[in-house]
């Protein structure tokens, strides 16, 4: 089995690492179009760049299955918030999505981020933290390392592709294969 994540951050790479490695399938890192903005900005924003770079994996690459993961902000009720989608698209054009956590942002991000700027560039020229979204993440450092951007990514993964499994029939779960050893 071959997997691509769309990305070449080392914590998406990871995730899905995690996930597939014990299937002993190869991961490869592509990185592949979002198709929107690099920061973002809606629920439907960053799902729809999830799925873009899921598909762009499974139609550049001979790959089975092309995973996407996607994080953005969005504002509701005055408030800012950061959102995580993701995306397992196969060669069948059959695609599964996922809504990860979404948490409470500095409303005082909202306006720079709104006007283009990237989270994880805001975070660095405010905080001195560099490419924290190659780290734990922004969720790493608003819960004080009570729950990693990796964690997170993980959790969506399986999801994905046990949602991909119950759907399709299959049944090689990592549960499944730990109970028979």
């Amino acid at each position: 089995m071959h997997v691509a994540i769309g990305s070449k951050n080392p914590v998406k790479i990871r995730a899905v690492e995690e996930v597939f490695f014990p299937l002993e399938a190869k991961v490869i890192s592509y990185p592949a179009q979002s198709g929107v903005r690099d920061q973002p900005l809606s629920q439907e924003e960053t799902k729809k760049g999830a799925i873009h770079r899921a598909q762009d994996c499974v139609q550049n690459l001979q790959v089975e299955y092309g995973i996407g993961l996607e994080g953005g902000v969005f504002l509701e009720e005055g408030k800012l918030y950061l959102c995580n989608w993701g995306a397992l698209a196969d060669t069948q054009g059959q695609v599964f999505t996922v809504n990860g956590p979404s948490f409470l942002l500095p409303i005082e991000f909202a306006e720079e981020l709104f006007l283009g700027c990237e989270l994880n560039i805001l975070m660095h020229a405010k905080m001195g933290i560099q490419d924290l979204g190659a780290k734990e993440g922004a969720i790493g450092y608003y819960t004080k390392g009570e729950v990693t951007r990796c964690q997170v990514f993980t959790q969506m993964v399986h999801i994905l592709w046990g949602q991909y499994q119950y759907f399709n029939g299959a049944f090689c779960s990592l549960s499944q294969q730990s109970s028979s050893i």
